[in-house]
């Protein structure tokens, strides 16, 4: 930053009339004296120690500004029109109305192109549950994820076709297999009953009740038994005809979908035409994950990186969300102008990004240096400029082709013009620039190493715990079915065998009698 200075008027320099508009122009009043400082009075300094030349600065009125009561434009043209100051030397827009109403305009001192400045999207914020689950699918389209579930289908209808007979067996094995293991289950349970049954007689202290005992376990096992016979061969048989497609065709769907999940039990089919379509089926699942694979690491990279939902002025014109124009500038004016259908939220220029921290709009149309300025720090830290320049503007000195005051004029503003081009040229306007807008973002440091950038775009738990959640959650809801099921087959057990109890205390209580 260039050291302040205190300008209280020096006879024969030549008289700048100055705008507050910091950090271009910083007005401080102290009783008489008046401190100027800011990225003009640097440039300024600089051109002067190189042409010789001494100024002045006198503040404008700006009073009816403030008041809302006059724009920069209508500024700009009263303090012309009244030849009071040799140069105006502020960061004035140069614009096509403004040289029609008869201002001219030096050397570019500052860029104040207009840009739109949208909020970025905070890629670190920590997703949701429902968010990650969704970013485990984004990879593919929805498109895409129809598609292949569709292929699973129609591959095991493919699959179920040609080896429909191995697939039946197969189901029948593993119904039969259900069965013997459930009937299994069942005897153990109806025997542990009878020896039970039986140890409780042999310890009771009347004997002759045990033979009564044994006769009744084993009369309660063979009942057991014909009745689940029966009620099997009673079983309507046209359900069980019904239902044996199902299953071979559920058979069918499994073994599809080993393959896609490359489990370990994937059969092998019987056929050489199923082993056929089978080895395409491969290859198509191969492709599907090596797909898969590339877009997410693709998807996570992109992600990583801070976007905007807003990419130009053409988002907000389609969507008509409120934009913040600050309308008492040369920018603001032509905005106003050429975008028409932009719905336009009236915003002075000091106000704008306040009001788009507060969400009064979804965007502002700001100059570039105002936010390279703006974007360094505090609650610019979470916008970002996007798109394309809306107009290439120059922000410089204005002057009338007459000058009121003698002193400077036209003539020295081409040899400030000149001054500044040599500063250009050798990179001084450059850094004088430089320290106004220091990044002072968490993150933001340009200069990361390797090390650094790895770590930026690795893959953190955040964004790929998606997968972890379907796991749990697939694992929760089969764990929940399977201790159903086992609560469910396991009641009649336990009622048998409250049952089994109180038969053998009442037979044990008759034959003491």
């Amino acid at each position: 930053m260039s050291p302040r200075i205190t300008v209280s008027g020096a006879p024969g320099a030549c008289t700048m009339g100055v705008v507050h508009e910091p950090p271009y122009m910083d007005i401080v009043r102290n009783g008489d004296d008046v401190t100027y400082s800011g990225y003009i009075v640097d440039v300024l300094n600089a051109a002067a120690a190189r042409g010789g030349f001494t100024y002045t600065f006198t503040a404008l009125d700006e009073s009816a500004l403030l008041a809302g009561e006059e724009t920069y434009t209508d500024l700009l043209m009263r303090t012309v029109s009244e030849q009071r100051f040799d140069v105006l030397a502020s960061g004035w827009y140069d614009t096509a109305e403004r040289r029609r109403l008869g201002v001219l305009f030096g050397r570019r001192i500052i860029d104040v192109s207009g840009y739109v400045v949208a909020p970025k999207n905070d890629a670190a914020r920590k997703p949701s549950a429902g968010q990650k689950i969704a970013l485990f699918t984004k990879p593919f389209s929805w498109g895409v994820w129809a598609i292949i579930l569709s292929l699973l289908f129609f591959q095991a209808s493919i699959m179920f076709f040609l080896e429909r007979h191995r697939m039946r067996r197969a189901a029948q094995a593993r119904t039969l297999l259900a069965e013997d293991l459930r009937r299994e289950a069942s005897e153990r349970a109806s025997a542990d009953a009878g020896g039970r049954e039986v140890r409780s007689a042999l310890s009771g202290r009347v004997m002759r009740s045990v033979p009564t005992t044994l006769h009744n376990a084993a009369w309660r096992v063979d009942a057991t038994q014909n009745e689940q016979s029966v009620l099997h061969t009673e079983e309507p048989r046209s359900t069980k005809a019904r239902l044996a497609w199902l299953e071979a065709y559920t058979q069918s769907a499994y073994e599809t979908i080993s393959h896609v999940s490359q489990a370990e039990d994937a059969h092998v089919p019987v056929s050489w035409i199923a082993r056929m379509q089978n080895i395409v089926w491969c290859f198509l699942v191969l492709l599907i994950i090596s797909a898969y694979t590339a877009n997410l690491a693709t998807f996570l990279i992109v992600r990583s990186q801070p976007m905007s939902s807003i990419t130009g002025i053409g988002d907000l014109m389609v969507k008509r969300l409120p934009t913040c124009v600050p309308t008492d500038t040369g920018l603001g004016e032509f905005v106003q102008a050429k975008y028409r259908s932009l719905n336009v939220v009236d915003s002075p220029w000091l106000a704008g990004i306040d009001r788009l921290v507060a969400r009064q709009c979804a965007a502002i149309i700001m100059p570039l240096f105002d936010a390279q300025q703006a974007l360094a720090s505090g609650p610019g830290c979470e916008l970002g400029v996007q798109g394309q320049p809306l107009v290439d503007l120059s922000g410089a000195f204005a002057y009338s082709p007459s000058s009121g005051n003698g002193g400077c004029g036209p003539q020295v503003m081409v040899v400030i013009d000149t001054l500044l081009s040599l500063l250009s040229e050798d990179n001084v306007m450059q850094e004088l620039w430089e320290p106004y807008v220091q990044p002072q973002c968490p993150g933001e440091d340009d200069s990361l190493g390797l090390t650094e950038l790895e770590e930026k775009v690795a893959l953190t738990v955040e964004g790929f715990s998606g997968p972890f959640l379907v796991y749990g959650c697939a694992t929760a809801v089969f764990m929940t079915i399977a201790v159903a099921l086992h609560l469910t087959e396991a009641a009649p057990h336990r009622l048998g065998k409250k049952m089994d109890s109180g038969v053998t205390v009442g037979v044990q209580a008759l034959d003491v009698a």
